[in-house]
Protein backbone atom coordinates (compact mmCIF):
# COMPACT_ATOMS: atom_id res chain seq x y z
CA UNK A 1 0.00 0.00 0.00
CA UNK A 2 1.04 3.64 -0.73
CA UNK A 3 -0.16 6.90 -1.33
CA UNK A 4 -1.11 8.34 -4.67
CA UNK A 5 -1.31 12.08 -4.93
CA UNK A 6 -4.14 13.47 -7.34
CA UNK A 7 -4.32 17.00 -8.14
CA UNK A 8 -8.16 17.60 -9.02
CA UNK A 9 -9.25 21.33 -10.73
CA UNK A 10 -12.95 21.84 -12.45
CA UNK A 11 -13.44 21.44 -15.79
CA UNK A 12 -12.70 25.04 -17.52
CA UNK A 13 -15.87 26.08 -19.71
CA UNK A 14 -14.63 25.49 -23.03
CA UNK A 15 -14.00 21.68 -22.65
CA UNK A 16 -15.42 18.81 -24.04
CA UNK A 17 -17.64 16.06 -22.10
CA UNK A 18 -15.45 13.18 -21.54
CA UNK A 19 -18.52 11.10 -22.88
CA UNK A 20 -18.84 12.50 -26.55
CA UNK A 21 -17.30 11.19 -29.30
CA UNK A 22 -14.53 13.40 -30.53
CA UNK A 23 -15.83 16.12 -28.38
CA UNK A 24 -18.32 16.82 -31.08
CA UNK A 25 -21.80 17.52 -30.39
CA UNK A 26 -24.72 15.75 -32.49
CA UNK A 27 -27.53 17.79 -34.53
CA UNK A 28 -30.21 16.31 -32.06
CA UNK A 29 -27.87 17.37 -29.02
CA UNK A 30 -27.91 21.03 -30.38
CA UNK A 31 -31.20 21.34 -31.12
CA UNK A 32 -32.42 19.77 -27.67
CA UNK A 33 -30.22 22.25 -26.35
CA UNK A 34 -31.27 25.34 -28.35
CA UNK A 35 -34.77 24.57 -26.97
CA UNK A 36 -34.01 24.34 -23.44
CA UNK A 37 -32.61 27.81 -23.62
CA UNK A 38 -35.25 29.13 -25.23
CA UNK A 39 -37.91 27.60 -22.70
CA UNK A 40 -35.81 28.76 -19.92
CA UNK A 41 -34.88 31.98 -20.97
CA UNK A 42 -37.30 34.88 -18.98
CA UNK A 43 -39.33 37.54 -20.36
CA UNK A 44 -37.06 40.50 -21.87
CA UNK A 45 -38.23 42.85 -19.10
CA UNK A 46 -36.77 40.63 -16.51
CA UNK A 47 -33.73 39.32 -17.39
CA UNK A 48 -30.73 39.73 -15.25
CA UNK A 49 -27.28 39.88 -16.04
CA UNK A 50 -25.47 37.06 -14.59
CA UNK A 51 -21.71 37.26 -13.39
CA UNK A 52 -19.45 33.92 -14.30
CA UNK A 53 -18.63 32.81 -10.62
CA UNK A 54 -15.06 32.38 -10.24
CA UNK A 55 -13.31 28.78 -10.65
CA UNK A 56 -12.30 27.06 -7.43
CA UNK A 57 -8.87 26.37 -6.59
CA UNK A 58 -7.10 23.19 -7.60
CA UNK A 59 -6.85 20.74 -4.32
CA UNK A 60 -4.51 18.02 -3.53
CA UNK A 61 -6.49 14.38 -2.88
CA UNK A 62 -4.20 11.99 -1.12
CA UNK A 63 -5.37 8.33 -1.73
CA UNK A 64 -4.34 4.69 0.02
CA UNK A 65 -3.69 2.65 -2.90
CA UNK A 66 -2.77 -1.13 -3.49
CA UNK A 67 -1.11 -2.49 -6.64
CA UNK A 68 -2.55 -5.83 -8.02
CA UNK A 69 -1.42 -7.77 -11.15
CA UNK A 70 -5.29 -8.06 -13.87
CA UNK A 71 -3.99 -10.11 -17.05
CA UNK A 72 -0.37 -9.42 -16.65
CA UNK A 73 -0.45 -6.01 -16.03
CA UNK A 74 -0.43 -4.16 -12.54
CA UNK A 75 -3.26 -1.74 -11.44
CA UNK A 76 -4.48 0.19 -8.82
CA UNK A 77 -7.19 -0.34 -6.25
CA UNK A 78 -8.25 2.41 -4.12
CA UNK A 79 -8.08 1.38 -0.46
CA UNK A 80 -9.22 4.62 1.20
CA UNK A 81 -9.29 8.26 0.63
CA UNK A 82 -7.47 9.90 3.16
CA UNK A 83 -8.55 13.64 2.64
CA UNK A 84 -7.68 17.03 0.17
CA UNK A 85 -6.12 20.16 1.20
CA UNK A 86 -6.81 23.43 -1.58
CA UNK A 87 -3.46 24.32 -2.64
CA UNK A 88 -3.65 28.11 -2.13
CA UNK A 89 -3.88 26.98 1.96
CA UNK A 90 -1.38 24.69 1.84
CA UNK A 91 0.51 27.35 4.03
CA UNK A 92 -1.76 27.94 6.41
CA UNK A 93 -1.95 25.74 10.04
CA UNK A 94 -5.19 26.02 10.50
CA UNK A 95 -5.78 23.98 7.24
CA UNK A 96 -3.23 21.68 7.63
CA UNK A 97 -4.35 21.23 10.99
CA UNK A 98 -7.71 20.10 9.58
CA UNK A 99 -6.70 18.14 7.06
CA UNK A 100 -4.42 16.12 9.55
CA UNK A 101 -7.32 15.39 11.82
CA UNK A 102 -9.17 14.07 8.86
CA UNK A 103 -6.40 12.02 7.96
CA UNK A 104 -6.21 10.58 11.24
CA UNK A 105 -9.47 9.27 12.02
CA UNK A 106 -9.00 7.66 7.98
CA UNK A 107 -5.77 6.04 8.79
CA UNK A 108 -6.81 4.84 12.15
CA UNK A 109 -7.84 1.27 10.41
CA UNK A 110 -4.42 0.65 8.86
CA UNK A 111 -1.72 -1.66 11.55
CA UNK A 112 0.54 0.76 13.24
CA UNK A 113 3.43 0.08 10.89
CA UNK A 114 1.65 0.51 8.05
CA UNK A 115 -0.15 3.95 9.61
CA UNK A 116 3.43 5.21 10.38
CA UNK A 117 4.87 4.17 7.10
CA UNK A 118 1.74 6.14 5.11
CA UNK A 119 1.79 9.42 7.89
CA UNK A 120 5.81 9.78 6.92
CA UNK A 121 4.72 9.34 3.09
CA UNK A 122 2.06 12.59 3.43
CA UNK A 123 4.15 14.62 5.96
CA UNK A 124 6.54 14.83 2.95
CA UNK A 125 3.93 16.62 0.79
CA UNK A 126 1.97 18.27 3.42
CA UNK A 127 3.92 19.08 6.58
CA UNK A 128 1.93 18.97 9.67
CA UNK A 129 1.08 22.02 11.54
CA UNK A 130 2.67 24.11 14.36
CA UNK A 131 1.87 22.42 18.02
CA UNK A 132 -0.60 23.92 19.96
CA UNK A 133 0.87 26.40 22.86
CA UNK A 134 -0.21 24.48 25.60
CA UNK A 135 -1.27 26.11 29.04
CA UNK A 136 -2.99 29.30 26.74
CA UNK A 137 -6.72 29.73 26.40
CA UNK A 138 -8.15 31.30 23.28
CA UNK A 139 -8.83 34.43 25.02
CA UNK A 140 -5.10 34.49 26.24
CA UNK A 141 -4.26 33.92 22.28
CA UNK A 142 -6.37 36.78 21.00
CA UNK A 143 -4.95 39.40 23.73
CA UNK A 144 -1.62 38.40 21.88
CA UNK A 145 -2.40 38.96 18.94
CA UNK A 146 -4.46 42.01 19.26
CA UNK A 147 -0.99 42.96 21.07
CA UNK A 148 1.06 42.37 18.14
CA UNK A 149 -1.40 44.13 15.74
CA UNK A 150 -1.50 47.25 18.06
CA UNK A 151 2.88 46.75 18.03
CA UNK A 152 2.62 46.75 14.02
CA UNK A 153 0.50 49.74 13.71
CA UNK A 154 2.23 51.95 16.12
CA UNK A 155 5.41 50.88 14.30
CA UNK A 156 4.22 52.11 10.65
CA UNK A 157 4.72 55.53 9.91
CA UNK A 158 1.91 58.19 9.57
CA UNK A 159 1.38 58.66 6.00
CA UNK A 160 0.71 62.93 4.91
CA UNK A 161 -0.78 64.08 1.84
Amino acid sequence: MFVRWQRRTLKRAGQTPAGSPAGLPTAGDLALEAAAVAASRPAPWRRRFRRPKPPKPPALVAVVVESHRIGGQSRQRLVQYVGSIRLDDLHLPSARREFWAQAAVRLAQFTPAARTRLEEAIAAKIPRPPAEEPGRSLAQKLAAARQRMLAASITKEPTTT
